[in-house]
């Protein structure tokens, strides 16, 4: 059963309103916080699920001691330093492992979901002029 999503559109300094994006808030787990709710861009352009450092913190992850990697793409003219970890997140009531880049290199306010850990779990349908998309797992999670 696929689970439709409107893009998030972002009011800008301006007042004017920002293109919309495919936005899904992810549920993950943390020891000190409980389940918390982060932004996720789907991004067919990423390879890899990418989170900023601050968020495999909140989840009591000790982000350096992953699997160091290096990332192309993300940053001009430079490698970008990651830190793989499995994890598990949710959406609504999918759960789902993926292994995750954590990166203090890059901040912002929404993570990538990427073509492994999301895409390779998910069918995707964007309708980028309707602006709004929707998912269908490839089967019931984990």
């Amino acid at each position: 059963m696929a689970i439709e999503f409107e893009y998030t559109r972002k009011i800008l300094q301006d007042g004017s309103i920002g293109i919309g994006r495919p936005l899904i808030w992810i549920d993950l787990e943390s020891p000190t916080v409980g389940t918390f709710s982060y932004p996720c861009l789907v991004d067919s352009g990423a390879d890899d699920c990418a989170f900023d450092a601050e968020i495999g913190e909140m989840m009591g992850l000790d982000v350096k001691s992953g699997d160091r990697d290096e990332a192309f793409g993300l940053k001009k003219d430079a490698t970008l330093v990651e830190y793989i970890h499995p994890i598990t997140y949710s959406i609504q009531d999918i759960n789902c492992k993926a292994d995750v880049a954590f990166t203090y290199e890059l901040s912002s306010d929404f993570g990538l979901l990427g073509r492994k850990g999301f895409f390779d779990q998910f069918l995707v349908k964007i309708d980028d002029r309707e602006g709004k998309f929707e998912i269908e797992p490839y089967d019931k999670g984990i």
